[in-house]
């Protein structure tokens, strides 16, 4: 089996490749993500005249992780329900779903990153079937579309969802659903924030993959029988021919012999001297 790989320095074969490696960190960066927030709350209203200040006793920390698939509402976390009674300890769930769309992302990385390697394969392989054969261009160039709408779809449906992400499980913003920090004694803020640099990082690779599927359905394209192929037009005119000017023609048809224009004209074969003083 010999391979062509002629076909991976031409736009469809390279181009195939970066899309192979713009998935692989697409869906690597959305899937591999893990972070932490933390909420910190401090009992103000605990303390007496005659109790020395425990700073342990007075400060608890809420602490919740967030992590690919981020179905936050099956991780739980740890709540004091009032600062009464701070040793007392009830778990909660975090009341949102961001699955979806950050489950699409991440199918649809891995769908194109399976298509690339077999399409990759193939040119490798069955480079004279794929230009003989019209069907398959035309299959590659619809593979192309759907999964350049699948990356627009789903990298515009993750960049809401970060958002969305970023915004409710915010610290600042996850206070507010809780009751204990809604009491005047209880003082809630922020004690850390999560990471989102693997986040940011996955849209950007999602819009390139975009970028990259949509500029690959013009070289797909020009493989398929819809495309107009270039003929060869006439050949331009050469340089004129000499003009030499006419000569005589002797009995064998060719030109330029003195001695057959003689003969033709009944004259006599010149001798060796005639010959010799003539040349």
């Amino acid at each position: 089996m010999e391979l062509n790989t002629r076909v991976i320095k031409e736009p469809r074969g390279f181009i195939r490749i970066l899309q192979l490696i713009f998935a692989i960190f697409a869906f690597a960066t959305t899937s591999g993500f893990k972070g932490t927030s933390e909420l910190e709350m401090y009992c103000s209203g605990q303390l007496t005249e005659s109790e020395p200040v425990n700073t342990e006793k007075l400060t608890r920390k809420i602490e919740y992780k967030i992590e690919y698939p981020f179905e936050l509402e099956k991780s739980q976390f740890t709540i004091i329900p009032n600062c009464t009674n701070p040793d007392t300890i009830v778990s909660r769930n975090f009341p949102m779903d961001f699955s979806s769309s950050a489950r699409f992302f991440v199918t649809t990385g891995v769908l194109c990153m399976l298509y690339c390697i077999g399409a990759l394969a193939f040119y490798l392989t069955s480079a004279p079937i794929y230009a003989t054969n019209p069907l398959i261009p035309v299959l590659d160039l619809v593979a192309t579309g759907i999964f350049t709408i699948f990356w627009f779809a789903g990298s515009c449906a993750w960049a809401a969802g970060v958002s969305d992400l970023k915004y409710y499980t915010n610290p600042s913003t996850f206070k507010r659903h809780l009751k204990v920090c809604d009491v005047k004694p209880t003082i809630c803020s922020t004690k850390s924030l999560a990471n989102w640099s693997s986040l940011n990082v996955s849209l950007i690779f999602g819009f390139a993959n975009f970028f990259l599927w949509a500029a690959s359905m013009w070289f797909v394209y020009k493989e398929t029988q819809f495309h107009p192929k270039s003929e060869a037009g006439p050949m331009p005119p050469g340089p004129p021919m000499p003009n030499y000017p006419p000569q005589a023609q002797d009995s064998f048809g060719g030109y330029g012999d003195p001695i057959g224009a003689q003969q033709k004209s009944g004259g006599q074969y010149p001798n060796e001297q005639q010959f010799v003083g003539q040349y």
